[in-house]
């Protein structure tokens, strides 16, 4: 019975070890991948807050551009602060994906034509604005170029948040 039982206690003993030494190692890898890809998770983190930002930038400008460009009451001293705000969150993508573009995916400069990119967007949204307001073109006109340009630059938003991640579960 006494050889049993110290049998059995070094079969537990063995288990016991093989369970550290796995914990151990899962532990070390872990590790070893946050020091190694630590900032590649910090940039593409920082380039997800600053779609974000611009995003809501975009919004609140648009509001006002869009109430500006029809003549409406609504005038406001905001909008050229609005402006500014979404001109310095599309200036932080760029600066952010160029981040990314050099030290995560090192391929030219994929992420900062898709800034690029949405940078032409919004250029065209306010051309169409700005023209409207010039020479009124008709509500119904200027909402369905509108829509067209407001629905691609949704769609390149919700592109990029995917993208971004997916890159982030590849680092992960």
């Amino acid at each position: 019975m006494i050889k049993f039982l110290s049998t059995f206690a070094n079969i537990i003993a063995a288990i016991a070890a093989v369970i550290t030494a796995t914990a151990a190692w899962i532990g070390v890898t872990t590790w070893k991948k946050q020091l190694k890809y630590g900032k590649h998770i910090s940039i593409i983190w920082e380039c997800m807050e600053a779609i974000r930002a611009f995003r809501d930038y975009h919004d609140t400008w648009y509001v006002y551009a869009y109430a500006d460009s029809n003549n409406s009451l609504l005038k406001s001293e905001l909008l050229p602060i609005q402006a500014d705000l979404q001109e310095a969150s599309l200036e932080k993508i760029k600066h952010r994906f160029n981040s990314l573009d050099k030290i995560v995916v090192k391929n030219d400069f994929q992420w900062r034509n898709y800034a690029s990119d949405l940078e032409r967007e919004v250029v065209l949204i306010n051309s169409l604005l700005t023209q409207n307001k010039e020479d009124p073109i008709g509500a119904i006109a200027l909402n369905s170029q509108l829509v067209v340009r407001n629905t691609k630059l949704k769609e390149m938003v919700l592109f990029l948040d995917f993208a971004l991640e997916e890159l982030e579960s590849s680092y992960q």
